[in-house]
Formats: C-alpha cells, structure tokens, sequence
C-alpha cells in the first residue's frame, strides 16, 4: 500500500489534510523524508508532522478558565453562563476564546484554535476546542456520525408526562429573524429526552441531541409546549432565572489520536440549583 493509503485506513482525514501534509513536507518513514505515494513494508515507522496554525486574530484577555482536561490534541473546558465562545460583531472581547488564548500564552504555548461544537452565550456547561486541524477533523466526524455524544439538563415549564421520547421537527428561521421555528422549510433535527425529576409544575429533563442545529434544545421544548425556564426568546420565565436554564452536563467521545473512549461531567450551575430549590419550595395552590 502507498503510505496515503495507510493514513487514510488508519484516519478518516481529508484529501486536503493529505495535501498539506505533502505540501509542508511533514512526512517521514523510518527517519527519512517521505512521499505520499512511496509503498510501505512490513514494520515501516511513519511519522506525521501535524502543523498548528495559532490564531494571531484572537486577542488574549485574563479571565478565569475551568479546563475540564487538556493534552497535545484537545482541551475541553467547562463554560459559565454569559460568556460568549467565540468574537463576534457584538461581543468582540470578553469571550471565551479570548481566555483560552490568554490561558495557552501564559504558559508559553501557541495551538491552534478549532471550536468542535458551540454553545448559546446563556447556555453553561461543557464543549471541545481542538488544538490543530487534525484533531478537528477527527472529532467533527465523530459529531457527524452520532459518536460524538452531548447530554443537556434543562428546567422546563408544566410536567412532561411521558418518561421519555424524542422531538423530530425541522428547525427554520425567516430571514432577519433571531427567532427559529419548527417549519418543514428548515433542515431536519432531532432530540432525545428523559425525565429526571418531576417538580411543581416543572420538570427537570435530560436531553440528547441527534442533530446540531442553532438553539435545537429551545426550540424543539417550545414547540411541545416546555419552554425552558427564563429563555425569554422562546417563551419562559424569565422571573426567576435571568437565563435559559439549560447546561451542557455530559460529553463523550473517542480521543482523536489514541481513539481512548473519555467521557466528562460538569455539575449543575448554582443558578439552576436555586432555581430547582425555589420550585420545589413554591406554595402549591
């Protein structure tokens, strides 16, 4: 087999993670350069250099980090709510990516910088950030192939009365609009739901997500008549939680280089714990 094929077998990368490799010559058999089309033999050692492009865009700012894990490859991160992941037109400081960057600089190191998956400036809890190209391509394969498993809890409004089930609706915003809805003109999304506990009047839900589409979790929950506690775009109260209660509580995946099956938790916020407490505390009519 010629050695493009072997990296190939081995990792589902691209042809253009395959191309830069050749292009920046970071690839050696047993020592030596290599071409991508030489032929292997039997107890041949193949080295790939895996460049990190550091992103120079993104500003560093001090600001606390809860680093979940960390290797050469990934990091994972626990973020609080109010936070945004990444700059934009809005928020163009204070993000969380602005931290990581602070964070990596600090200790004399420059990754790059590959978001896996995002989450809502409101919504806390766990997400992926990928230190170079491959470690990206490798995760957002997993995320495609349903490998890549994230578990929300939320506090919704009224009592699901089934134990479990799972919303199916196509999600579809108007141009313009902030606001999605579920409309057979959007792209197909599917979320998975259990029951962990059923409070006054609320229900406190575990959820899973089959598909990764914008605000999925808040929108499905409304549709079926939950909206989340204090997601005002959706619907909820906003009375006595000032954000969607809604937390990024589980993230499994197999490790991208040593294929290592990690899975990590984060607790509920303290937000949404009082807001749990409060609810079973409410005077019942």
């Amino acid at each position: 087999m010629m050695i493009r094929d072997v990296i190939r077998r081995r990792w589902p990368v691209s042809r253009g993670f395959i191309k830069t490799v050749k292009r920046q010559q970071q690839l050696w058999r047993n020592g030596r350069p290599a071409h991508m089309t030489e032929r292997v033999a039997a107890g041949d050692r193949l080295t790939l250099g895996i460049p990190a492009a550091f992103p120079h865009y993104l500003l560093p700012e001090p600001m606390p980090l809860a680093v979940v894990f960390e290797d050469d490859w990934l990091m994972v991160v626990d973020k609080p709510p109010g936070v945004v992941v990444h700059p934009t037109k809005g928020h163009p400081s204070g993000t969380l990516a602005n931290a990581i960057i602070h964070y990596w600089l600090s200790r004399g190191e420059r990754p790059g910088f590959h978001l896996v998956q995002r989450l809502d400036r409101d919504t806390s809890g766990l997400l992926i950030v990928a230190k170079n190209a491959f470690s990206h391509q490798q995760l957002a394969k997993q995320m495609e192939d349903g490998r890549l498993e994230k578990q929300y809890l939320a506090v919704v409004q009224g009592t699901i009365s089934s134990t479990e089930g799972v919303i199916e609706g196509a999600i579809w915003r108007e141009p313009g609009d902030p606001r999605r809805q579920v409309d057979a003109r959007g792209k197909p999304a599917k979320t998975a739901y259990q029951v962990v506990e059923r409070l006054p009047d609320a229900t406190l839900v575990r959820l899973r997500l089959w598909t990764g589409r914008t605000h999925q979790i808040r929108v499905h929950l409304s549709h079926i008549g939950h909206p989340i506690f204090g997601d005002a775009l959706y619907g909820g109260d906003t009375t006595r939680i000032q954000r969607q209660a809604l937390h990024a509580a589980e993230l499994s995946f197999n490790h991208p280089v040593t294929r290592e099956s990690m899975t990590f938790h984060s607790p509920l916020p303290e937000d949404m714990r009082q807001l749990i407490d409060a609810l079973k505390a409410a005077p019942q009519p």
